[in-house]
């Protein structure tokens, strides 16, 4: 392979940076850099690796096997050169850097995220964090895929090194004039075919397990994608529905939440391939995220 025809980091980058934008010109807005760029670069690799990495007759590009074997090679290549410049630098502090965060759902979202970036944002106000949000399967294997370095997950979870960061437990939703509403606490097999509004989040999977479990067979009318959307119909006495209780606002009108009867638990960790591999960013942010633990 000749000097011109090796494949640079940077190729790399853009090449991880098109996949996960879904196009090119989106790549090129994300790196700063004009499309023609972009097609520039990837043609470059292609011609590196003596391989096509995107079949071009489709809109968006899709890509090839041999892309979609690189993947996971170039995102590990492009954690190692990050692990590696902290690493460099880390004589004079953590001053700069990037650190990936998969985030799931309002619970992890909403309520244990923010605090935690601007706590680690306070101390080193020069690394640069980027958080994409996916439903919880998807950001465990983010996290194989080395997509991201730090991720949400519920436990338990052998696959990762993890730091548990709250306890959670599943509650009813209901409309506040429903007959459930009087009890303190509902039986899942209570609510066997109630009209029921189930979420498309994260924990949809969880809660058909727990209402499964149970003998529950609720009559699902709706299926909603956000939370929000879920309270507007259980407030309107459309049908009832399941949450976590970190994914709820505090109160909503014309809805009132009850515990499961037994208590059914959810715990959050912040999980991580390998700590003994994580750049110095990553290995601060964990740090950080265990001494404000709580729950």
């Amino acid at each position: 392979m000749s000097r011109s025809s090796q494949m640079t980091l940077g190729q790399l980058e853009l090449f991880v940076a098109l996949v996960e934008a879904g196009g090119f010109s989106a790549a090129g807005a994300r790196l700063g850099i004009s499309q023609s760029s972009v097609s520039h670069t990837v043609k470059a690799l292609e011609q590196a690796l003596g391989t096509a990495l995107f079949d071009r007759r489709q809109a968006p590009p899709a890509l090839t096997d041999g892309a979609q074997r690189l993947l996971p090679h170039a995102r590990a290549l492009l954690s190692a050169a990050e692990a590696i410049r902290q690493e460099v630098q880390a004589e004079q502090g953590l001053k700069s850097g990037l650190l990936r965060i998969g985030s799931f759902g309002p619970s992890s979202s909403l309520r244990l995220l923010p605090q935690l970036l601007r706590a680690f944002a306070l101390r080193h106000p020069g690394v640069e964090v980027r958080v994409d949000e996916e439903a919880d399967g998807v950001i465990a294997q983010w996290l194989v895929d080395r997509r991201v370095e730090l991720g949400f997950v519920t436990l338990p979870e052998e696959r990762f090194d993890t730091v548990h960061l709250a306890s959670d437990e599943y509650v009813v939703v209901l409309p506040e004039r429903h007959p459930l509403a009087a009890q303190e606490s509902v039986r899942p097999r209570q609510l066997h075919r109630q009209p029921f509004i189930a979420s498309s989040a994260g924990c949809g999977d969880e809660i058909a397990g727990i209402l499964a479990r149970a003998g529950a067979q609720p009559l699902e009318l709706f299926r909603m994608p956000q939370v929000i959307s879920v309270l507007g119909l259980v407030a309107q006495g459309l049908g009832v529905s399941v949450s976590v209780r970190l994914a709820l606002p505090d109160a909503w009108p014309g809805v009132v939440y009850r515990p499961f009867l037994p208590t059914v638990e959810r715990h959050v960790a912040l999980a991580m391939l390998d700590r003994s591999a994580l750049s110095p960013a990553a290995q601060a942010f964990v740090a950080m995220a265990q001494a404000g633990v709580r729950g």
